[in-house]
């Protein structure tokens, strides 16, 4: 099978031939290399996609009001997660049919829930945002601390003094 009955196998066309140059391994089966594909297309949508970045921050903007940090969990968020669920993985379902023909959202979940290992970091705490509520609440509350400027910065845990000065001070 040449390179081209294989492409057309994974329903890549084209277009995806430079972005699987880059994301996709070249050997296994047809799934593993989708898989690789997938997982791709869904780094760079989570960490590189401006509208799909955009789309989470306007969200938290709308609905961090609601959020307190406290440890009760009111019933008021229940709904605002159970929306912020669904609009996210619309939108991300929506973003790797944009990048790969005839994806396959319930099939690549599967491959994610028993490949989890093989996803990085970053990458997996976002996914668990989408249906871990504590990891979303502390996503939203992270963005409100961070609007609001509360949150720790930097600066906060740097402390500059001029060293001569200090030297000075401490010589007889």
């Amino acid at each position: 099978m040449d390179s081209k009955q294989s492409d057309d196998l994974l329903g890549l066309d084209d277009a995806d031939d430079d972005y699987c140059e880059t994301y996709c391994e070249e050997s296994g089966s047809p799934e593993e290399i989708a898989f690789d594909e997938a997982v791709g297309a869904l780094e760079e949508i989570l960490m590189m996609d401006d509208e799909f970045t955009d789309i989470q921050t306007q969200f938290f903007e709308e609905h961090c009001d609601k959020f307190k940090n406290d440890e009760e969990n009111r019933v008021e968020y229940t709904a605002v997660f159970e929306d912020y669920t669904a609009l996210m993985e619309s939108t991300l379902e929506r973003k790797l049919c944009e990048r790969i023909a005839s994806f396959d959202m319930h099939s690549f979940e599967t491959q994610l829930i028993s490949r989890k290992d093989e996803i990085g970091g970053d990458i997996f705490d976002l996914l668990l945002s989408f249906s871990d509520f504590t990891e979303f609440k502390s996503m939203i509350l992270a963005h409100k601390a961070d609007r609001d400027g509360t949150g720790v910065q930097l600066g906060d845990c740097i402390h500059v003094s001029n060293f001569n000065e200090n030297a000075m001070s401490m010589s007889p």
